[in-house]
């Protein structure tokens, strides 16, 4: 027994080491998602988000655990500008931190406006072996997510939300993908 404490001690503390030493050896990434899907196109462009404008809506099927998923994510990326805008206004004397990027100002495409979620068939009420996780996401002004079950959405809204990233200007922008 003594032996297993031990090694969970080693492995505990290794852990937390490993944790609190990230650094600039693992830069944070802008709009990257993981896991990666087996097939993505990605583009150098991107649209700004801004909650109130922002509508996600389901077509077809739906079901509770969709409509908590939703409201999860909403909330998620709601959390995020919360925390983009507080960061604006506390940096808002320092114009040194904020670059005007006129680069980055040619690929802004405009605002992200929906979300249109497919689910095309009726859910499911427990995961099982041969559940079905493919799904397909469109980013564009009017984004699309389409899947045949509700694991491939589930999958789906989580790649929507990794997608989301803050800017140096603080605000919050969406990968085109």
């Amino acid at each position: 027994m003594l032996r297993y404490l031990v090694i969970f001690g080693a492995l505990n503390a290794f852990i937390v080491t490993s944790l609190t030493n990230v650094g600039p050896k693992f830069p944070p990434t802008h709009g990257e998602v993981w896991p990666q899907p087996q097939m993505q196109m990605k583009h150098d462009q991107f649209l700004v988000y801004d909650p109130a404008k922002l509508v996600i809506k389901t077509v077809r099927e739906t079901c509770p655990t969709l409509t908590r998923a939703i409201n999860h994510y909403v909330y998620v990326l709601k959390k995020l500008h919360d925390i983009a805008s507080k960061n604006r206004i506390n940096h808002k004397e320092d114009k040194t931190h904020i670059p005007s990027n006129e680069h980055d100002k040619k690929k802004l495409l405009g605002n992200i406006m929906e979300l249109n979620v497919e689910l095309s068939a009726p859910c499911e009420d427990y995961p099982h072996f041969d559940m079905d996780e493919i799904y397909y996401l469109n980013v564009s002004s009017t984004s699309n997510l389409r899947s045949s079950s509700i694991w491939g959405i589930l999958r789906g809204l989580e790649t929507f939300s990794q997608l989301f990233f803050i800017t140096d200007d603080f605000k919050v922008n969406l990968s085109l993908f």
